[in-house]
């Protein structure tokens, strides 16, 4: 079985528009997060958070809920990473494993610290059956009459409208 995800960017990202992400459910997906200057996120702070209250991924200049960091809601518990190598490119994306229709939602990724501009992103995520990444691909001719500018797979190969 052929599994297929895809990313649906609705608003410019660096303008803290909400990108929507969509994949099948039991699958992974990398919910994006980057900050604008691509200034190093190593010795800083930064976290997810879904639906502004249950938290997802808490990373503090190295401490992150992988290493002996605590308070990561149950539900995310051994799903949930970051890519270490890409923190000094100011990239705080994480790979969320094995997900789940209650993963669906709004996400907030957070740098509370960064100065003289806070920045925040918005992620919407949408986890459904198989069939719901075939709807989307099927409608991919029509996704211009709302907004959707490009469509990404999982791997980055983007197909402009």
């Amino acid at each position: 079985m052929v599994h297929i995800f895809y990313i649906l960017c609705v608003l410019n990202f660096r303008d803290g528009g909400t990108v929507v992400v969509v994949v099948s459910e039991g699958n992974y997906i990398i919910l994006p997060c980057s900050l604008s200057s691509q200034e190093s996120l190593v010795r800083t702070r930064f976290h997810w958070k879904k639906d502004d209250e249950r938290e997802v991924f808490v990373y503090d200049a190295g401490l992150h809920h992988n290493n002996r960091r605590s308070g990561q809601d149950e539900h995310f518990r051994g799903r949930v990473s970051h890519f270490s190598d890409q923190l000094k490119f100011g990239n705080a994306s994480i790979i969320l494993r094995n997900t789940k229709v209650a993963d669906s939602g709004g996400y907030t990724c957070d740098f509370p610290f960064h100065q003289p501009d806070r920045e925040t992103f918005n992620v919407t995520l949408v986890v459904g059956e198989s069939f719901i990444s075939a709807i989307i691909l099927r409608s991919y001719s029509n996704l211009k009459q709302y907004g959707v500018e490009r469509l990404a797979n999982s791997e980055g190969t983007v197909r402009e409208q």
